[in-house]
């Protein structure tokens, strides 16, 4: 988890994730709020623009929240997320909690703890995605272990979760519910020319 992480202008002025080499934008959805707490710490909920890709979720402060939420981004690595879960409670909103691992010199101590909110829509369309890109992203790092406890010196296979999002594949394939204002990338919203290089001081991997 990181806080702050860096932003660029989209192609409609709004703020996005600067991306980083192989990263690339698999979703959008706005209408949700991000609350974290970290050991006794419990931060402003930050409502704004959720961003997904094959390496991270970050969530984008809306301009007007920024003071409340005394921050202007979350990043959430989809290699730190555990314990994920999907909540319906009968009175409240419709939420994905879970545990998240910070990277190094992060303004977070304990236990970090996770509640995305729903306020708007379903998540037909939101949910099975973030499972496919967690999936995918466990998978690899399982291979990573199995090969450093073989003393493996092999590549990791082929990114395939990153070719289908890259050809579009992916998204064609991906359930469109009507109720879900989730909004999917056909093509990448950003030139390859503003992604960021290794002078970042963490960059996730991707499946």
């Amino acid at each position: 988890m990181a806080l702050n992480v860096e932003l660029i202008a989209g192609p409609g002025r709004e703020q996005m994730p600067q991306p980083f080499d192989g990263e690339v934008f698999i979703l959008s959805r706005d209408g949700l709020a991000l609350e974290i707490s970290h050991g006794p710490t419990r931060r402003p909920p930050m409502k704004g623009v959720l961003y997904v890709t094959n390496m991270r979720m970050v969530l984008v402060v809306d301009s007007k929240h920024i003071a409340t939420a005394q921050c202007e981004s979350m990043e959430l690595p989809f290699q730190g997320i555990e314990e994920e879960s999907f909540n319906q409670p009968i009175f409240g909103t419709n939420n994905l909690s879970g545990r998240c691992k910070p990277y190094d010199n992060q303004p977070f101590h304990g236990e970090i703890r996770f509640r995305l909110k729903f306020y708007e829509g379903g998540v037909g369309t939101f949910l099975p995605i973030f499972n496919s890109v967690l999936g995918a992203t466990r998978r690899i790092l399982y291979q990573r272990r199995q090969q450093q406890q073989q003393g493996s010196v092999q590549d990791m296979p082929q990114q395939t979760l990153t070719n289908q999002v890259i050809s579009g594949q992916f998204q064609q394939s991906a359930y469109v519910d009507p109720s879900d204002p989730t909004r999917l990338y056909v093509t990448q919203p950003l030139s390859s020319s503003v992604r960021q290089r290794t002078s970042t001081a963490h960059v996730p991997f991707y499946p």
